[in-house]
């Protein structure tokens, strides 16, 4: 499951149709049979990274039968810088090994703060950063890929005891390299 948006207002008369979509998506999964192994996240729960866009997903989420694993988005990020996205979902970027096959996610929405120089609210870093392909001319992938230094070494330890015979799978919200 990916790219939700769950979107959150309070005006709304009925259930927006991405809160919809995204209870369907559940049901569905938890009628498949076989059962899948376990769910990942692509990342983009929320559309604004609000706690309450957030909650929901997660709240809605909670119903799948399988094992989850999150990824975040641009979209989960960038309201709060993560906080609440990791308050509620946890590490940012992590692996895990299933059958014989080991899974790396990353936090690929990273971009160099451009944030603070010009006096940004949260929300309006959200908005900005909610456009597809950052408008300020630099793409969440930064060059050859930006998942800035920490995530880069963490990347390189974890793969450092992995057997080279071990198939690898590497999930990223954003393309690791700009090809549109």
């Amino acid at each position: 499951i990916s790219d939700t948006h769950i979107i959150v207002k309070k005006d709304y008369k009925k259930e927006h149709r991405f809160v919809t979509a995204l209870k369907k998506a559940v049901k569905d999964i938890n009628a498949l049979s076989p059962p899948p192994d376990f769910v990942l996240f692509g990342g983009d729960l929320a559309q604004l990274g609000l706690q309450a866009e957030l909650e929901l997903g997660k709240d809605l989420l909670s119903g799948l039968k399988p094992k989850v694993s999150m990824m975040v988005g641009e979209h989960d990020w960038y309201y709060d810088l993560g906080e609440k996205w990791q308050g509620l979902f946890g590490d940012q970027w992590y692996s895990f090994d299933h059958k014989g096959v080991h899974f790396v996610v990353l936090n690929s929405v990273l971009v160099e703060d451009y944030w603070t120089e010009k006096k940004m609210s949260s929300m309006e870093r959200m908005l900005f950063m909610a456009q597809l392909d950052n408008p300020d001319g630099k793409p969440f992938t930064v060059g050859k890929g930006y998942l800035g230094n920490e995530q880069v070494e963490w990347l390189k330890k974890d793969l450092k005891n992995i057997n080279r015979n071990t198939p690898v799978v590497v999930f990223s919200h954003s393309p690791l390299y700009k090809y549109y």
